[in-house]
């Protein structure tokens, strides 16, 4: 572990790291720190920099305003988070509709006790991260508007693709799951620590593209 590597005078770097019950946010953030500084215009888009006909997104993209809790239209070069999620087990209720999209544009328009617990914790997230706006595709495209999901739906990729990070709900089966690590007693996959002569190991656990394939998010027809 990157711990024992310090006492054998080792570099950190190929050691495993702890998982603890809780995410490390600081580490997240230290992640973005260095994708923002070092990847410069590799990991920039038009929609960043407020330009580039043909590679914007509709001026009707609309996100959820995190400390304002309410839908905003925001204007290219905003900086956002993105989430896929699995929609099932909720049914339709939180959905925006032509219907409650007045009352969600205004502050506080939209309640945070009527989400299911997926968007909740990344709604958490977001704030915690610093940010400000994340874009849900239940909240922020109008689901009884043809014309608004054919404009949305049709730029799709760019949604994801010009987010600062996407949040990629993969724990669960419906759009109740936890964000596991978000809060305590989420995380079902835990790791073994032994302790041998003072020196921490810990058989690894399955990589990324191991732990998605397994999941119910990887058989989403959009991911």
């Amino acid at each position: 572990m990157q711990e024992s590597a310090l006492k054998l005078g080792h570099s950190q770097l190929q050691h495993g790291r702890i998982i603890r019950d809780m995410v490390n946010l600081d580490l997240i953030r230290k992640w973005l720190r260095i994708c923002e500084h070092t990847h410069g215009e590799a990991c920039e888009s038009d929609w960043w920099r407020g330009n580039g006909e043909g590679n914007s997104l509709p001026s009707t993209v609309r996100m959820i305003d995190v400390q304002e809790m309410m839908i905003v239209s925001v204007a290219p070069g905003c900086r956002y988070i993105a989430l896929s999620y699995l929609w099932g087990g909720v049914g339709e209720s939180y959905w925006t509709s032509t219907e409650n999209l007045p009352t969600r544009s205004r502050p506080q328009g939209l309640p945070i006790s009527i989400l299911p617990g997926t968007i909740t914790d990344s709604i958490l997230l977001t704030r915690l991260l610093g940010e400000r706006y994340l874009w849900v595709d239940a909240l922020c495209i109008v689901q009884d508007d043809p014309a608004d999901k054919v404009i949305q739906i049709g730029v799709m990729e760019r949604i994801y693709g010009f987010a600062l990070l996407t949040i990629f709900a993969a724990g669960g089966t419906t759009a109740h799951a936890p964000l596991p690590g978000l809060r305590a007693n989420t995380r079902e996959v835990h790791q073994r620590i032994e302790n041998v002569q003072n020196l921490l190991f810990s058989a690894a656990l399955p990589g990324p593209d191991e732990a998605i394939a397994r999941t119910a998010w990887n058989t989403r027809g959009w991911t």
